[in-house]
């Protein structure tokens, strides 16, 4: 037989421990979340073609005559394009290796990548 006020107090366990599993999946440190990627292309923002997720550059965070650099992933079995600012200082090229977080529009060179 239950002991009263078990019931909650598993609830009160399950909850916890479901809050702190899902945090930790999203956390910048999460292995999942980074991608090591090929720069497909790099470009002046104005030019990104509307097939490009630009949402890492809008106009409040990179001026239309700045470089981007657009990556290639895929999401299930479709390609993805995505544009994302260049770090300041660095100067990337076509085919380089680069390391994203897609979510966090982060960009770091591939010899960071750990």
């Amino acid at each position: 037989m239950n002991k009263p006020g078990t019931h909650w107090c598993h609830v009160a366990v399950l909850v916890t421990s479901v809050t702190a599993a899902s945090c930790s999946v999203f956390t910048d440190k999460a292995q999942s979340q980074w991608r090591t990627l090929t720069v497909i292309n790099v470009q002046p923002r104005a030019e990104v073609s509307a097939d490009v997720d630009a949402r890492c550059v809008g106009p409040a965070s990179v001026a239309p005559s700045d470089e981007v650099v657009v990556v290639k992933y895929r999401v299930g079995r479709a390609p993805y394009l995505q544009a994302l600012p260049v770090p300041s200082g660095r100067v990337l090229h076509e085919g380089d290796t680069v390391v994203v977080h897609p979510g966090g529009c982060r960009l770091e060179d591939g010899a960071s990548a750990s």
